[in-house]
């Protein structure tokens, strides 16, 4: 529907007053759904401009979905971010479930819980910085997926890594815990790649 028609047509509602403008509300909604299914018709049938169809960024993508959980979601990946960039063992525990299993790298060699908590209570991996590109959530219940695109830096063992990453984490929830990371998986884009043994970087990104 064209902007300049839904503008009229609520215009006119607004000057009838609040009584028609609740009588008008079930008309008005049935034309947006009308234009609606037009608009997924034409992009079925390829007669938009690519400009109308590109590809919607991570929290375009949030937005569209409309959970009610998604933005807590969100801000737990980012506390995460925070424990594993200063360290905080605490705090990783309580955002790690005990069951947590996560793969890395071309040889798909598994880590657990304690494999992440033991790497940065040595410091033996220290994050200094990190850069997000993308992110996007997904919830369903008590189960949300995060998807990640971004930048890392920090060390290993003493040794300088910076590398660009793209991973997947599964999360679940309960009224005990809130989210906590139950399985992730990660891998470098662009060519770059991680010194040996620093399996749990793409764990810190958010």
């Amino acid at each position: 529907m064209p902007k300049t028609t839904r503008a009229r047509l609520l215009a006119e509602a607004l000057r009838g007053g609040p009584d028609r403008l609740a009588a008008q509300a079930p008309a008005l909604a049935n034309r947006y759904r009308r234009a609606a299914d037009r608009f997924r018709a034409a992009e079925a049938g390829g007669m938009l401009d690519s400009s109308l169809t590109r590809t919607p960024s991570g929290e375009e993508r949030d937005l569209m979905a409309e959970h009610p959980h998604a933005n807590e979601l969100r801000k737990a990946e980012r506390r995460l971010q925070a424990a594993q960039l200063a360290g905080d063992i605490a705090a990783l525990d309580q955002l790690l479930d005990d069951r947590l299993i996560f793969t890395f790298g071309p040889d798909g060699k598994c880590y657990t819980k304690q494999d992440d908590l033991q790497v940065h209570r040595s410091r033996q991996q220290v994050l200094t910085k990190v850069m997000e590109e993308d992110l996007t959530v997904l919830v369903e219940g008590r189960t949300g997926v995060t998807w990640f695109l971004g930048a890392v830096e920090g060390t290993f063992a003493g040794a300088p890594f910076a590398a660009r990453l793209r991973y997947t984490r599964t999360w679940i929830h309960d009224d005990d815990h809130g989210w906590r990371v139950v399985a992730a998986h990660a891998s470098p884009v662009d060519g770059d790649s991680l010194p040996t043994g620093a399996h749990h970087v793409a764990e810190s990104v958010d």
